[in-house]
């Protein structure tokens, strides 16, 4: 709930809607602790966002986001953790046509957006289901996310 209450606070309805959807399927998934861990680069974005008032950052912070309930899946297989992110694009996308994004940027966003959740797959696996690394690799997809926007 302190996630939720910050992203209204910090970004306002279009931030909490998405954390609203993480937090839905971390509840069904890892209704502990440690899985608010994966939150943490999502909670930088959107403190990044009220410091700078940059809009922009409101596709990294949904990409962490799609990242975490990706990691959450962690241990089955390859496709409910899919699935789960691509619910999160979606939704991003459906807030950013409310938003009139012009085609070309909502192109670009989806077209990287797709790019990271497919990256995302190929770290599914024993290897990397250690806590820290997640954390990393869902910091590491928003940090690509936003790279992305340069194209």
């Amino acid at each position: 709930m302190l996630f939720l209450g910050g992203a209204h606070w910090l970004g306002g309805p279009p931030w909490v809607v998405l954390g609203a959807a993480t937090v839905v399927f971390q509840s069904v998934m890892k209704p502990h602790a440690r899985g608010l861990l994966y939150q943490i680069p999502a909670a930088i974005w959107l403190i990044c966002f009220y410091l700078v008032h940059n809009r922009e950052l409101f596709f990294p912070y949904s990409i962490a986001l799609a990242a975490c309930v990706t990691r959450l899946f962690e241990g089955r297989s390859r496709w409910p953790g899919f699935l789960a992110g691509a619910c999160i694009v979606t939704l991003f996308m459906l807030v950013r046509i409310l938003q009139q994004a012009t085609p070309r940027v909502l192109a670009v966003e989806l077209v990287v957006a797709v790019i990271i959740l497919i990256a995302l797959q190929a770290f599914h696996g024993r290897r990397w289901r250690n806590q820290l690394m997640s954390l990393l690799i869902v910091g590491l997809a928003s940090i690509l996310a936003y790279i992305g926007l340069a194209f």
